[in-house]
Parts: C-alpha cells; structure tokens; sequence
C-alpha cells in the first residue's frame, strides 16, 4: 500500500518554545512528513531529530529565535521550499550544499556573516 503524504502546520497563536519529537513519530514521520511549517514561535533550537525526516520537502522555520542549524541539514535533500528568514542565524552549515532541490530558499533578517560557498556558487546568498 502507498503510503500517503503528512503535513505538520503549527498556528501562531499558540507560541511554541521548544519541540520534542516522541520516538514513535520519528519511526513514521521519517517517511512520509513531507511539509512541516514551526513559523512565528520563540523555538530557539531544533531538535537532531528533525533532522531523520528525510521526507520533507517543504520546512519553514521562519521568524522564530534560532541560533544555527545543524550539519545534519543535509539528510534533507529532497527539500525544495526552506524558510529559515527572520531568526538569529549567523552560519549556515557547510552540509547546505546537499540541499541540490531547493527552489525557494528564504534566509533574510539573519545575522549571517559568511554563508557556505556553496551558497555563493549557486547565488542565493
């Protein structure tokens, strides 16, 4: 049986400040969470799982407190829309360069001092 796709939206009004993944939901979210959408929160941190959902094609993390990302990023290279624009990112991980789907990616209002030259060569810095 095909497995059918899942997406996660969380609702501003309801301001999160730190996730937890269950084991369980990593189990079944690693294959078939393709969108997942934590925008205006106060998350200042992802958690490394996160990072397992190999599926996802869609994440938008934007105008939330996050410091950085991790090198884990690029487990996701099925991404094509990443929005990260609006927190206090001030380096992105070299491993961005495995993203090669990406088709929209947002990372304006971040302090970022020198992005990855991967960045630069494909000209989205």
């Amino acid at each position: 049986s095909k497995k059918k796709a899942a997406q996660f939206v969380s609702h501003r009004d309801s301001k999160i400040t730190a996730i937890i993944i269950p084991k369980s939901i990593v189990n079944w979210g690693c294959t078939v969470l393709t969108h997942l959408r934590l925008s205006g929160h106060a998350i200042c941190e992802l958690p490394e799982e996160l990072y397992d959902f190999t599926s996802l094609t869609h994440l938008d993390v934007s105008d939330n407190c996050l410091f950085g990302l991790s090198h884990k990023l690029g487990n996701l290279t099925k991404l094509k829309y990443f929005h990260i624009e609006n927190n206090l990112i001030e380096e992105l991980p070299y491993t961005i360069e495995k993203l090669e789907q990406i088709e929209t990616f947002q990372c304006y209002r971040n302090p970022i001092t020198t992005p990855p030259s991967a960045v630069w060569s494909m000209g989205i810095a």
